[in-house]
């Protein structure tokens, strides 16, 4: 499903049944059936948690951040789905909604039922035996118009790096100095020479946020290809892709106009490759690739 779809069958959210393999669109759904918003202004409050956090717009504080933000705030939960709603049935004369997180699954809406017989699940794609032998990790109430974001920030997280490497410029554009899966975000910014907060921005314009997933290999290529990158196929050495130093050099022998290089590193990662003065050009990244491969790359020119 492509995203103008995906966001049109979205303005129903009511009939819409959403993968638990996605908790960051299952939190959206189940918050856009409870209160009637819509997806797109929900994804722009899922990259504002996102900015505040310092962190991807899929991570859990977020998704956590943008509940608070949306009104719901975390009562205590039971043990299974089946005693959560026996629980709740008994409170259906307050008519109010809530959201359940499923051990192993996703989130969804909790709302009373059209007769107001029971508490019923809306959004939800497991059968009804699946679903009702899962635990409930976390259980929301929704309370409207209330924000219940705590404004607490954890500190970041840190891991071992790579040593450094001649063809190496160890840099880290996460205002928090987080070592986290934002190598797009990063790379981006370094290329644009903009801050990590506005490359977050631009990743979610593409999608007109209708994709919470900024760092999806297609929204980072249509933002590519939106500002003007042109790409091209991993330059082979023998039967395999050149890694990182080499692609430096060959670069270095390439181009001399301060083209800037946004690098895809294997499947799962990629890096800003500048130019550098005394080195003709250098990877800029927290994590050392000089030795792995690089499948592709895409050549923003200095003037565009």
């Amino acid at each position: 499903m492509n995203l103008t779809t995906w966001y049109e069958v979205l303005r129903s959210p009511e009939e819409l049944v959403v993968n638990e393999a996605y908790p960051d669109r299952t939190a959206l759904n189940s918050v856009a059936i409870v209160t009637g918003r819509d997806w797109q202004s929900l994804v722009r409050l899922l990259v504002e948690q996102a900015h505040f956090r310092c962190n991807l717009p899929t991570y859990k504080t977020c998704i956590t951040d943008m509940l608070r933000a949306s009104g719901f705030k975390p009562i205590s939960s039971y043990r299974s789905v089946l005693e959560t709603v026996a629980k709740l049935n008994f409170r259906l004369f307050e008519e109010k909604s809530y959201i359940v997180h499923l051990r192993g699954g996703g989130y969804y809406a909790l709302v009373p039922g059209d007769e107001r017989i029971s508490y019923v699940f809306k959004g939800c794609k497991l059968s009804t035996t699946e679903r009702d032998r899962r635990a409930v990790d976390e259980l929301w109430e929704y309370i409207p118009g209330s924000d219940n974001r705590t404004g607490i920030r954890r500190k970041p997280t840190r891991k071992g790096s790579s040593k450094d490497s001649p063809s190496l410029d160890k840099q880290n554009e996460n205002p928090e100095g987080r070592l986290i899966g934002d190598c797009a975000v990063r790379a981006l910014a370094t290329l644009l020479e903009c801050s990590w907060h506005d490359a977050v921005d631009i990743l979610a314009q593409t999608s007109d946020y209708t994709d919470p997933c900024i760092n999806s290999r297609r929204n980072i290529n249509n933002t590519l290809k939106r500002l003007g990158f042109k790409h091209f196929s991993g330059i082979k050495v023998g039967r395999r892709y050149a890694n990182g130093t080499e692609l430096c050099k060959l670069l270095g022998d390439r181009y001399h106009n301060g083209e800037r290089i946004y690098a895809q590193v294997g499947k799962r990662h990629c890096a800003a490759i500048v130019p550098s003065e005394a080195d003709g050009y250098k990877i800029r990244d927290t994590w050392d690739s000089t030795e792995r491969e690089i499948i592709e790359y895409w050549v923003l020119n200095k003037n565009t």
